[in-house]
């Protein structure tokens, strides 16, 4: 394919996602020990499908219903069971494993139905258009933004979190359908900004491209090593995707690219400042400031679904971030006074952590 070529209307790009750390689209899940066996190279994923058909042709479905409810495994039923037949027809993939360690659950990536793994374009997307929007709300007047910090903050004083959704979602259809277009018209889904461009699921990539991993949590009092394992796609892996512009919607809505590059600048800064600058991480991989990257997928951190810190300053953000997860029973606000989210998910490779989620981003013209 082309870098870039024109139907009617249409601009036509590819655009590339590097991952610059592990990335976990979820696929369905968690798994638990009903849906694996133990082997010597990893965990054997159990294809339910086959599985199913199996249990229905011999009239065992009743049997493993009730040896799941009673918290039985499926290493401990397909043991008792071999007129199942063999075992190697029942099972999908091996994730490898290390079979030392204990696993709580699996998050398994998603996979197309002929079983390799993607991203969707509408993942990519979405995380496009949290950057778009804290970078037109960096532009709205400054008037206008006090008005929606006092409507957010008596919801925040209230102890209304719902006001407080509600608000966040009014501010951004505001943004989305009408600050874009630099008019005091009404909004409207017809003006959205995100009509002006759509992207294609991924190219599919290899089934064994993904890897098993465990989320490594860290924060100013140290690291957390979650007990569950993800899979993901490891660093350095390259992400194909194409990427359709609407010309006359985005000369309408002042969408240059240019205004794309600019919004993953500051949302990479944003990043910086906020997070990792009060998180001391000695080991973490080199980030060039100059490559626009895109954090994305499961996990990957609250920043990219709230507008909070684009709009308080930091201090505030901080007490009203708290204030919004102090009912996850997980969560410590007193761990959240330096900085809110107090952790940052990564992995550790080869001596080094990588940033959960984070991606560099190529659009080629």
């Amino acid at each position: 394919m082309e870098r870039m070529k024109r139907l009617g209307f249409l601009e036509v790009h590819e655009l590339f996602l590097e991952t610059g750390g592990p990335l976990y689209i979820g696929g369905g899940g968690p798994l638990d020990r009903r849906h694996w066996l133990g082997r010597p190279e990893g965990l054997a994923l159990i294809d339910e499908g086959a599985l199913g058909r199996q249990l229905l042709a011999t009239g065992l479905l009743e049997s493993w219903q009730g040896h799941l409810a009673a918290g039985g495994s499926a290493e401990a039923f397909l043991a008792s069971h071999p007129d199942l037949g063999p075992v190697a027809n029942l099972i999908k993939r091996v994730l490898p494993v290390d079979g030392a360690v204990a696993v709580h659950r699996v998050h398994p990536f998603l996979r197309s139905p002929a079983g390799q793994p993607y991203v969707p374009g509408t993942t990519l997307k979405g995380a496009l258009r949290q950057v778009l929007l804290v970078y037109f709300l960096n532009e709205m007047p400054e008037v206008d933004k006090e008005g929606w910090r006092s409507r957010l903050r008596q919801a925040y004083t209230d102890g209304d979190r719902s006001a407080f959704s509600a608000g966040m979602e009014a501010l951004q259809v505001d943004i989305l359908h009408k600050l874009h277009l630099h008019t005091a018209e009404v909004a409207s889904s017809l003006n959205d900004l995100m009509r002006a461009f759509s992207i294609s699921d991924s190219d599919p990539l290899g089934t064994g491209d993904t890897v098993a991993v465990r989320r490594r949590l860290v924060h100013r009092e140290g690291v957390l090593n979650a007990p569950d394992i993800y899979e993901v796609l490891p660093p350095g892996t390259q992400i194909r995707f194409t990427l359709r512009i609407d010309i006359p919607l985005m000369n309408r809505g002042g969408l240059m690219l240019t205004v794309l590059n600019e919004a993953l600048q500051l949302a990479q800064l944003m990043q910086e400042r906020v997070f990792w600058e009060k998180i001391p991480t000695p080991d973490r991989a080199p980030v060039d400031l100059r490559d626009l990257y895109l954090y994305l997928g499961g996990g990957s951190g609250f920043v990219n679904k709230s507008l909070v810190y684009a709009l308080f300053d930091d201090a505030e953000a901080r007490d009203l971030t708290n204030a919004l997860l102090a009912a996850e029973p997980t969560y410590d606000p007193a761990l959240g006074q330096a900085v809110a989210p107090y952790m940052r998910p990564t992995i550790l490779a080869e001596g080094q952590s990588y940033d959960w989620g984070k991606c560099r981003i190529t659009i080629h013209y």
